[in-house]
């Protein structure tokens, strides 16, 4: 089994890194349940009420990873 997130040791205590093995991540804040998705060519996030993560998301971006060449 592995970690979905690594700490990279040179950032701050706070910054993470989705490995490359994982898909997807949920971040609970408080009563939101934050949902990060790695696409194929770029990374979906969705914010879900805590407890209704099988509901429809409260909103939601979506940014590629080319992003500079928009």
């Amino acid at each position: 089994m592995y970690e979905a997130l690594r700490k990279e040791l040179y950032d701050s205590e706070n910054d993470y890194v989705l490995n490359e093995e994982s898909r997807t991540v949920w971040i609970t804040v408080d009563n939101i349940s934050v949902y990060i998705k790695r696409m194929p060519d770029g990374v979906q996030v969705e914010l879900f009420p805590r407890g209704d993560e099988d509901t429809n998301a409260i909103t939601g971006c979506y940014a590629p990873f080319d992003w500079e060449e928009i």
